[in-house]
This record gives structure tokens, sequence and C-alpha cells, in this order.
């Protein structure tokens, strides 16, 4: 398999390549995979189950599935600047993922929000 060029994967190792039926269906009229990875391609699941079901059920087996979840975004640090963010029920349990905010439950709200200060 070839990107701009330039190999996708070690020709050594299989994969499978997640598709739809209609490409899969083209695939299986003539387009072969023989060239790009060294051996003809193979369906290993057919039957009609839509592929969001198929990964919606792996993963419930699995658990967990690839590296675990990092953070995308963090605040610079601004020290003697604070914000105030309503968070819902249950945040509490959380906290020590932002414990460098050095987060402050301010008060709760009527509807059941907590309000939170972070340290910036």
């Amino acid at each position: 398999m070839m990107a701009r060029c330039h190999p996708l994967l070690d020709p050594d190792r299989r994969f499978i390549l997640v598709t739809n039926n209609h490409r899969a269906s083209i695939a299986a009229a003539g387009l072969n995979t023989r060239q790009q990875v060294g051996q003809p391609s193979q369906v290993v699941l057919a039957g009609g189950t839509r592929v969001r079901q198929v990964l919606e059920d792996h993963v419930l087996r699995q658990g967990l599935v690839g590296a675990p979840p990092r953070a995308g975004w963090h605040f610079l640090p601004m020290p003697g600047t604070t914000l105030r963010i309503r968070s819902g029920e249950g945040s509490a349990k959380h906290l020590a993922d932002i414990g460098h905010l050095h987060p402050e439950r301010v008060s709760d709200d009527a509807d059941g929000f907590a309000h939170y200060r972070l340290h910036l």
C-alpha cells in the first residue's frame, strides 16, 4: 500500500483494511491488492454487518483499544491568574487529572453543577 509514492506498510506484516461493501465489491471485481502488498486480497468478514457495529463490538470486547488518551491542549502558566468553570455531576472523581491547576470547589448551583476555580 502506497501514499505519495512511499510505502505505508512493511510488506512482511499483515493488516486488515476495513471498507464498506461498495468499495469491497469494486476490489472483488478486479482491483486486486497483489501489486501493493504482495498477496491477493481476502475478505475477512462478510455478511452485511456494518463497519461501525464491527468496531463497536470489538471495543466492547477488548476494552481500551490503542494508546491511552492524552491531553491535546494545555494552559500556559500564568502566575496569579485563575479561571472559574462550571462542571457536571461526578466531576469531583476526575480532579486528579487537573491537579496541576489546583482546582478549588467554589460553589454548587441550583442545576446541580459544581463551580471550580483553576489556578493557571
